[in-house]
C-alpha cells in the first residue's frame, strides 16, 4: 500500500509580538502582563513563552493559538509576576520538531514609590535666618532611580529648579534675595512611580535693620 508523508526541515521564522505586549525594555507599573504574538506557520505544534528573573526560569508557559493556518494569534497572560526585571522569550515549534527563538527581551516591572524623606541637615520647616542660602538635603530608597528635581519658590515665582539624573542627595541654592521662599524635592522610578517631600518654608534675611 502507498504510504504519504511530509518531511519539513525548516525552522518557523515568521513570528512577531503585537500590541499589548511590552515592548522591549519596556517599564511597567503593573504585574498583569500581555503576551501576543501572530504566528505565520503552517504546521505549528506549539508556542511556548519562556519568563526568566536573572539566571532563574520563573515561568514556562504554552500560549493558546486561534486561527485558521498559516497564520495564528496566540496569546497568553501571567498576573503572578512581582516587582522585578525580567527576561523574556518566545520559543516556536514546528510538527516537525523543527525550533526558533525570538530575541531576548526585557521588562522592569515596578509597582512601588521611591521612599524619600528630608535629611537631617535639612532645616525646619517655618524658620527666619539671617543669610543668603539654603541647603536642601534627602535621603532616598529606590532601585530603580530614574530623576530627582530640587524645586525653590518665592513667593511669586520659581526661582531655581533642578533635575538630576544620577542620584543627587543634597542641593545647596545660594545668591538669594531676602524672601519668603517654599521648596521641595521630588522623584521619578524607571517605571514612573513618583514621590515628593513636603513644601518647607524658610525665610531668608540678611540685612539688617536700618
Amino acid at each position: 500500500a502507498n504510504r504519504t508523508f511530509s518531511f519539513d526541515a525548516t525552522f518557523p521564522t515568521n513570528f512577531t509580538f503585537q500590541n499589548p505586549t511590552p515592548g522591549d525594555g519596556a517599564n511597567q507599573t503593573n504585574t498583569t502582563v500581555i503576551f501576543n504574538v501572530t504566528v505565520t506557520e503552517a504546521q505549528l505544534d506549539r508556542a511556548i513563552l519562556q519568563i526568566r528573573n536573572g539566571s532563574v526560569t520563573t515561568n514556562f508557559s504554552y500560549l493558546s493559538c486561534y486561527g485558521t493556518a498559516p497564520t495564528l494569534a496566540c496569546n497568553y497572560t501571567n498576573s503572578s509576576l512581582g516587582d522585578g526585571r525580567y527576561n523574556y522569550t518566545l520559543w516556536v515549534n514546528d510538527s516537525g520538531g523543527n525550533w526558533n527563538s525570538s530575541a531576548l527581551r526585557t521588562l522592569l516591572i515596578d509597582t512601588i514609590n521611591p521612599a524619600m524623606s528630608y535629611g537631617d541637615v535639612t532645616e525646619a520647616a517655618g524658620i527666619n535666618v539671617s543669610r543668603n542660602w539654603t541647603f536642601v538635603n534627602v535621603s532616598v530608597t529606590e532601585l530603580n532611580f530614574r530623576n530627582i528635581t530640587f524645586n525653590l519658590r518665592n513667593d511669586t515665582a520659581t526661582v531655581n529648579s533642578t533635575t538630576f539624573t544620577t542620584l543627587t542627595l543634597s542641593l545647596n541654592f545660594t545668591n538669594l534675595a531676602d524672601a519668603n521662599y517654599t521648596y521641595n524635592v521630588s522623584i521619578f522610578d524607571q517605571a514612573g512611580n513618583f514621590n515628593s517631600t513636603a513644601n518647607r518654608l524658610i525665610t531668608l534675611d540678611a540685612l539688617a535693620p536700618v
